[in-house]
């Protein structure tokens, strides 16, 4: 298993890394079923087709996340308020693409800790939903998913 090699210390900034892309994965995941539910815009059915694509991206994203972090012996949080105090992001984010974006780059940024720590596997996990998440982002921005 990756990230068996790795010095404790690298394991618990890798584990901080991926908690906190958890929980921000799981309050955009709500902030994206929030707009479904509310909708009301141009281009409704592509819209709400996206964010639904989003929300269930974010989903596993979370799930794979969780998964990563008991393997690498680290908690995930107990709580849901612990989950939204490790968050960084806004309790109701204004722009749900530019969220994403910095989603993105905080993906980027875990990958590169853990790859400089020997774990390849969780660097893979990061990378792998990077262009996707992009992708999303970039859908709903044109699509004026601000709201």
């Amino acid at each position: 298993m990756g990230g068996r090699g790795v010095a404790d210390a690298d394991r618990a900034a890798v584990c901080g890394g991926l908690g906190r892309l958890l929980a921000d994965a799981h309050v955009l995941d709500t902030a994206a079923r929030l707009r479904v539910w509310s909708w009301d815009g141009p281009g409704c059915v592509g819209t709400m087709r996206d964010l639904g694509q989003l929300s269930r991206f974010l989903r596993d994203l979370a799930d794979q996340l969780a998964a990563r972090l008991h393997q690498l012996g680290g908690g995930c949080p107990a709580s849901l308020g612990a989950l939204l105090q490790m968050s960084s992001v806004p309790s109701d984010p204004a722009g749900l693409p530019g969220s994403l974006l910095v989603l993105g780059q905080d993906l980027d940024a875990v990958g590169l800790i853990a790859r400089a720590t020997g774990d390849e596997v969780t660097a893979h996990l990061l990378v792998l939903h990077t262009a996707p998440l992009a992708d999303l982002a970039r859908r709903l921005d044109q699509a004026g998913g601000q709201r």
